[in-house]
């Protein structure tokens, strides 16, 4: 039989090790839920032009959208996070994106709730 306790001390080391930089980094950096855990809308459009992400986030950031992201996935595609739109903010935004970059399609629009 192996007697398992003569060892806690060693067993308490190695569960330290791997607890305390996860709570250091979680008081540091904190928690970011992503869509499914706080609601939210997935648009994916194609541009004609290749379109880059600074110039989409400096877009939104004049036309002051909170809660956004971007991620190219192509150079002519990419993928926008928001706070929930409705369909009158995906018209005024389809919009806005036709008069500065080039007419978007949307290839993906899904909100998802939290």
């Amino acid at each position: 039989m192996i007697n398992f306790l003569k060892y806690k001390y060693i067993y308490f080391i190695i569960s330290g090790l791997v607890i305390i930089p996860g709570l250091i980094s979680l008081l540091l950096f904190g928690l970011k839920p992503a869509i499914d855990f706080v609601g939210g809308t997935v648009w994916e459009v194609t541009f004609e032009k290749p379109v880059s992400q600074t110039d989409l986030s400096k877009f939104f950031a004049d036309k002051q959208e909170a809660s956004f992201s971007a991620a190219l996935s192509t150079p002519t595609s990419s993928i926008l996070k928001f706070k929930p739109l409705t369909e009158e903010d995906k018209v005024r935004i389809t919009s806005d994106l036709t008069s500065t970059f080039s007419a978007p399609s949307t290839v993906r629009f899904e909100t998802v709730g939290p």
